[in-house]
């Protein structure tokens, strides 16, 4: 078990494994692993990754290893997840979100056009290492109903409901917050379910990995239809590395299959930690 000054997380099925790979730890939505890893590489470094990717951190509340399940003071917007999620894709480069592309009159001339500033924000190596250990959570991990029949990556997430007395009814499996972030070589989406103000008769009954992923997989199968099936872009050393170690990895073979419905839980931090399962 991991104790960091009373820190003490858990994954969501309360079992302890010792030495994991990250990739399992990802496929698994296992939380442990990631608080260590925080922990191992010091909070001011990821922070300052996450701040690089354009997510919002507050100085001082966030400043714990909670961070590293997304428990943060404030929490974030779907925009901010999908332009952060949009680099793992892009060979590490993040442009910046915007909503208008163009504004045109009537008969077609442009008066203004988005210029999205770019940035690179981590090595293309780095950004498709990440893009094959969250193709797998789509293949066989907690965000498979999300699979499409193309290549897709992304992760699960769930945020717990508050350790107060006004939730002591609810069941175990109950949530605030139920995420499923992903991307495809075209296309990057971030879905949230949950309400604006979240109070014992209004909190959810699903998980990141249900509900998110199912309306995750409607969507983007209908944004992409007619569009190509292309696979995901590697580095050069990451793909020679691929290739050498399996000559047919997850890409266009990905099909969408039907998977039971088991619910996953995940570990929290002192009531305001999101649970990634």
């Amino acid at each position: 078990m991991l104790d960091e000054a009373g820190y003490r997380p858990q994954d969501w099925d309360r079992q302890t494994r010792g030495q994991v790979t990250m990739l399992e730890a990802i496929v698994q939505s296992w939380n442990i692993p990631a608080v260590w890893l925080l922990h191992e590489m010091g909070i001011d470094t990821g922070m300052g990754f996450a701040r690089k990717l354009g997510i919002p951190l507050a100085e001082q509340e966030d400043r714990n290893l909670g961070l590293a399940l997304g428990g943060l003071a404030t929490g974030v917007s779907p925009l901010d997840m999908a332009q952060a999620y949009s680099a793992f894709a892009n060979q590490g480069v993040m442009h910046a979100a915007h909503a208008i592309t163009k504004i045109t009159t009537r008969d077609g001339h442009v008066l203004v056009e988005a210029a999205p500033a770019s940035s690179q924000v981590m090595s293309p190596a780095t950004a498709s290492t990440m893009t094959l250990m969250l193709q797998q959570a789509v293949a066989r991990g907690t965000g498979r109903l999300a699979a499409l029949e193309r290549p897709a990556a992304g992760k699960t997430g769930t945020t717990e409901l508050p350790a107060t007395e006004e939730f002591a009814a609810a069941v175990p499996t109950s949530a605030k917050d139920a995420w499923l972030v992903g991307y495809t070589p075209d296309l990057t989406a971030a879905i949230w379910v949950g309400y604006d103000r979240t109070d014992k008769d209004h909190y959810l009954n699903t998980a990141g990995g249900s509900v998110p992923a199912k309306l995750f997989r409607e969507i983007m199968t209908r944004s992409l239809q007619g569009v190509p099936v292309a696979d995901f872009v590697l580095s050069a050393p990451v793909q020679a590395q691929v290739s050498a170690q399996d000559p047919n990895p997850v890409q266009s073979d990905q099909t969408n299959k039907k998977q039971s419905g088991k619910s996953d839980q995940g570990g929290g931090h002192n009531g305001k930690s999101k649970k990634w399962w």
